[in-house]
């Protein structure tokens, strides 16, 4: 062979913790390449560079006229990200812009670099918001940030009094005003689709009433978000600017209950699942039905304590045909929240209440899909253990998969041969952060639903 074959870059190569490194093959005429990775063959790799994610000893063969010629081996280390900073801070903000924050990262980086732009250890903080910072070795490996949030407002964060679904489908969200003329004005947050990340959808004056009707579209990124109680809950926070044009932080968050509806067994109960209220404790849910939509004709017909858990389940038996129902939480005794609304909506306050479920939306939904399987996935985005609600209108053996993005399946749950509501925890609390699709089938149907990972 006339040709030769080589890597740049040195014998010994390093790249940082979740990152990668690009190796680099000579060039010439009628090359063609194969990557070889602790002596073995790489599968596909034919390209004269190698993006490279594992330690190891990589060498390159260089095809010219079908004679081969094998490069000397090159070492590729993993160099470990330096440890977490953390921030220590002396000072304080006070009242109407007067005084600052020192921000101290810990000390034995080469580099740093705070999320508002600065590089020095230490930095002056005079308002409102989450500082992070990130440190760096002497070979350029970023540490995970170290963060603290700093209130700007002398004032404490408020709390809602509830958050609840209207007669007509809408999100409501209410607080308490306190006594003061400290206060210019209250904002409220309501979730993205991105867990605690919270966007402002509505700033109200101190004098005005303090409720909102959530029924906004908001553009977040390239996306429209908007609050569909019929379809999830949605969270909700309340932050205030004081008189000085000061923010606090968000408060303590809230979550509307969801509720879905489908078919027992044979069609004669109803299988009632519901997410349990976020944001002050609850002593009890009051179910509600009614054989039409009409507000005044929903009875109650019985009271359950909350489950504990994430989820709460109620089987209304000999229940055949079409119902709606509703869920209605009762605070327990302590709470004593009263805010300034007109009618004093929410039954006082003192309860919140879910969407509207029915068997018959349930049944529609699968009309639609021209299929026999209805399913939802909360929490999603999830930090790793996900509910997959699914209801089968047809009795089968119920299989769930989880993809990857390279089409491979890591994850399978058979959850045997069910029928009617059916609660499918899985816990993918091991596999990396991204976008899952998760595969559910039964009998010969299929649907599909996408996951989202976030650490």
């Amino acid at each position: 062979c006339n040709q030769t074959a080589s890597i740049s870059g040195g014998a010994t190569q390093s790249f940082c913790q979740n990152s990668s490194l690009i190796l680099t093959a000579n060039q010439g005429n009628n090359f063609a390449y194969q990557w070889n990775f602790n002596g073995l063959p790489i599968t596909g790799a034919t390209n004269n560079t190698l993006d490279v994610t594992s330690a190891g000893y990589y060498t390159v063969t260089v095809y010219q006229n079908n004679c081969p010629v094998t490069s000397n081996f090159v070492s590729v280390n993993i160099q470990l990200a330096p440890p977490q900073p953390l921030i220590v801070s002396s000072g304080a903000l006070n009242f109407c812009g007067a005084g600052g924050v020192l921000l101290q990262a810990s000390a034995g980086y080469a580099s740093y670099l705070w999320n508002n732009g600065l590089t020095s250890q230490n930095i002056t903080a005079t308002g409102t918001g989450t500082y992070s910072v990130v440190g760096y070795n002497s070979l350029g490996c970023a540490s995970i940030p170290g963060s603290l949030v700093l209130n700007g407002s002398s004032l404490v964060p408020p709390s809602l009094c509830a958050v609840s679904v209207d007669n007509n489908g809408n999100n409501v969200i209410a607080w308490q005003k306190p006594q003061t003329t400290l206060i210019d004005s209250f904002i409220v947050y309501r979730e993205t689709n991105v867990l605690n990340e919270l966007i402002p959808i509505a700033r109200l004056p101190f004098n005005a009433l303090s409720k909102v009707i959530d029924n906004a579209s908001i553009i977040f990124g390239s996306q429209t978000l908007e609050p569909n109680p019929s379809l999830y809950p949605n969270r909700y926070a309340l932050s205030l600017r004081d008189s000085c044009g000061n923010y606090t932080q968000p408060g303590q968050i809230h979550r509307t209950m969801h509720l879905s509806v489908s078919e027992g067994f044979g069609g004669f109960s109803k299988q009632l699942v519901w997410n349990s209220y976020e944001g002050y404790p609850v002593s009890s849910y009051i179910i509600y039905r009614s054989a039409d939509t009409a507000t005044t004709n929903f009875t109650a017909i019985d009271s359950m304590a909350p489950s504990g858990g994430e989820l709460n389940q109620y089987s209304d038996l000999n229940a055949s045909g079409d119902w709606y129902y509703k869920i209605e939480m009762v605070f327990d005794t302590a709470y004593n929240c009263d805010p300034e609304t007109v009618g004093k909506s929410m039954a006082q306050i003192r309860h919140s209440q879910s969407n509207t479920g029915s068997n018959k939306y349930f049944q529609e939904s699968v009309t639609e899909l021209g299929n026999s399987i209805f399913a939802e996935v909360y929490p999603n985005p999830s930090q790793g253990k996900v509910t997959v609600d699914v209801s089968l209108l047809v009795r089968g053996a119920l299989s769930l998969s989880i993809v990857d993005n390279l089409g491979q399946v890591v994850r399978t749950v058979n959850a045997g041969n069910v029928a009617g509501k059916t609660i499918v925890p899985i816990d993918l609390s091991n596999l990396a952060q991204g976008v899952y699709e998760l595969k559910i089938s039964c009998n010969n149907s299929n649907i599909s639903k996408r996951i989202v990972l976030n650490r």
